[in-house]
């Protein structure tokens, strides 16, 4: 009998997990062959990161790995920041680059 802290897991769901992780991997090998790069890759993505809390998201996750390249990527909080206030997406994405 599984305890709380055990994972069950579907054929179905492990399926799922094995399509979702080849994706990523897939990801990461295009992503390392357009921008030439030899580090390891990691996805430090959080849902609802933007530029207006991307620093902080930084500090706790990413710098502590002392990463040679970080590459940043556009989101939908940060197309809709865009679209409706450019000047602060600008001032936003600005200090991140500088951090």
């Amino acid at each position: 009998m599984a305890n709380n802290n055990d994972v069950i897991l579907t054929q179905e769901g492990k399926t799922k997990l094995e399509e979702e992780l080849h994706y990523l991997e897939t990801e990461k090998r295009e992503l390392k062959q357009a921008f030439g790069l030899e580090a390891m890759l990691y996805n430090r993505s959080v849902e609802g990161i933007s530029v207006n809390n991307a620093i902080e998201i930084y500090d706790a996750c990413v710098a502590p790995l002392v990463p040679e390249t970080v590459l940043l990527h556009i989101g939908e909080a940060d197309v809709r920041l865009f679209a409706g206030d450019v000047a602060i997406f600008d001032q936003k994405y600005r200090e991140l680059v500088k951090h």
